[in-house]
């Protein structure tokens, strides 16, 4: 099972999704942890793990989200659909991310058409949230930044009183994440920041990362899929051709990203060994690595 899969099963936990609520959605600011899992409607694999609604959607193309919940509000009883994307990387996109979220929040609305509302009843829209977690972002970004985009009216002239439910109806929120300044956000949105950092970013060996998942209440995570998660190879493998970029300006940019690469490969592999108590065989092929490059690590980690 790959890091993306292991990803989208963590997102399903409620106690996490309560977390994103509580700090990032308005309607569940005022309401513990608690109660907002007690509004999050899906099937229930477990007391805290769901199964979220169907995550394909077909319009024109085709569209696979990795996680489609409805949450309650908790003041109105009225249904908020909540999607959630985790992005490994925003540097190899041939697009702007927050393109991507406002295609996907309008396909989340139009696709409610003979679902939740039918023929011209549009008062029947529900609302959509998307969650984008990027844990490596561009330079230019603020690290450990949020940013909410939805809707705020331009009034050109008179009053024309509008009513905010009934234009806003989607919100994409961004989570541009970073590993080295972690302690520099807010504190109103440390928790929200730091649950991702922990579980999604944070070196750990086996131990540590069982303590983590136990944290925050995920137990349906198995020691085969921990292992995949504890050094969070692939965002550190794009760590790493960034330092072997900069390493390698006059040798090339080619042969430096490949220093940086395979020195990053090769911590991954030996710390991984060393945690699970796994041999090389078995944490190479778990990592799913280029098995043409096998015994070229087999002889770097020997020596």
């Amino acid at each position: 099972m790959n890091l993306d899969t292991i990803a989208k099963k963590i997102n399903a936990n409620k106690n996490v999704i309560a977390i994103y609520a509580k700090n990032l959605l308005d309607e569940f600011k005022d309401y513990d942890k608690e109660t907002i899992k007690k509004c999050i409607e899906s099937i229930e694999v477990d007391s805290n793990m769901i199964v979220g609604y169907n995550t394909e959607i077909n319009l024109k193309g085709k569209i696979i989200l990795d996680l489609l919940v409805g949450i309650r509000d908790p003041k109105t009883n009225d249904l908020i659909y909540l999607n959630i994307e985790m992005q490994a990387t925003e540097k190899k996109l041939d697009y702007p991310i927050e393109k991507r979220g406002e295609y996907y929040g309008s396909n989340l609305i139009v696709n409610q058409k003979d679902i939740n509302f039918k023929n011209d009843h549009y008062e029947d829209i529900k609302k959509v949230y998307s969650i984008w977690i990027i844990l490596d972002c561009f330079q230019y970004r603020d690290k450990n930044s949020i940013v909410a985009i939805d809707k705020h009216p331009r009034i050109l002239t008179g009053k024309p009183n509008l009513i905010k439910k009934n234009y806003d109806n989607q919100t994409q929120i961004y989570i541009f994440m970073d590993e080295e300044s972690i302690n520099q956000c807010e504190e109103e949105y440390k928790e929200v920041i730091m649950i991702i950092y922990e579980l999604f970013i944070q070196k750990q060996d086996l131990t540590q990362k069982k303590e983590i998942l136990s944290k925050y209440g995920i137990i349906d995570i198995e020691e085969q899929e921990m292992m995949t998660m504890c050094n969070l190879s692939y965002y550190f493998e794009l760590k790493g051709e960034e330092r072997g970029l900069s390493q390698g300006i006059e040798i090339g940019r080619s042969e430096g990203i490949d220093i940086g690469r395979t020195a990053e490969r090769k911590e991954t592999i030996q710390n991984l060994m060393s945690s699970s108590n796994q041999s090389f065989d078995k944490v190479y092929d778990l990592l799913n690595y280029d098995e043409n490059e096998k015994e070229k690590y087999r002889k770097l980690i020997a020596n």
